[in-house]
């Protein structure tokens, strides 16, 4: 699973994605939870990710249009799999706003862009 940014980090790049950071990981548990050991050992690798992230308190711009949503919906099922959607709303609108720079608008729209149902 590791090797996977190893083999393809210079056709990603090639594709014009720019990484900060990377983790591979599994996303599912697989069948009978087959995979249930890797899929929460990469939880951690993608909490200590963020981690590390934050720690460095530089703010980036966010686009909130886009693949955000879509990997902010991801990243919330894989980090807080079952929690409640409305119950860190609060937590969420701070982060948005604090680290990511996003205005109270912006960052309201987001949400509702994440909790909506697909």
């Amino acid at each position: 699973m590791d090797n996977f940014w190893t083999r393809n980090q210079a056709h990603v790049e090639k594709s014009g994605i720019a990484s900060v950071a990377h983790a591979c990981i599994t996303t599912i548990k697989g069948y009978n939870n087959v995979y249930e050991k890797r899929y929460l050992e990469s939880r951690k690798k993608v909490h200590r990710m963020i981690d590390e992230l934050l720690a460095c308190e530089v703010s980036c711009p966010v686009d909130t249009t886009g693949l955000f949503v879509p990997v902010c919906k991801g990243l919330r099922e894989l980090l807080a799999p079952g929690k409640v959607p409305g119950k860190s709303r609060a937590k969420m609108m701070q982060v948005l706003t604090k680290r990511c720079k996003l205005s109270k608008e912006d960052a309201m729209q987001l949400l509702r862009m994440i909790e909506e149902k697909v």
